[in-house]
């Protein structure tokens, strides 16, 4: 089985759904799901997509690895502030968020 199919087998099995009830969400066709995980094919990616949405999930964290973070308002604002420094001011900002984190 490839990962892609991995991956989607895992979450069938943490939702306690059958191959039935994952093409019955979803709208994908259990023959396709069966090739999926018996004979090593990859979904397209409108089929992707209607997995995704059938585990209320994103594309985007269907393929992320390691741990999961949440980008809140006060984090993005972070980021996008960080975004403006140069090099030298994100050095000397590093270095007083490390003085604070060892305090």
């Amino acid at each position: 089985m490839n990962k892609v199919a991995e991956k989607i087998d895992k979450l069938r099995t943490e939702k306690n759904w059958t191959v039935y009830r994952l093409a019955e969400q979803s709208g994908v066709t259990q023959s396709a799901i069966h090739k999926w995980f018996d004979n090593d094919t990859m979904p397209t990616i409108p089929m992707l997509e209607q997995i995704c949405d059938a585990f209320g999930i994103t594309l985007s964290e269907f393929f992320k690895q390691g741990e999961h973070f949440e980008l809140t308002a006060e984090r993005k604002q972070l980021f996008d502030n960080w975004s403006k420094l140069t090099k030298a001011q994100k050095e000397s900002l590093l270095a007083i968020m490390s003085q604070y984190i060892a305090n």
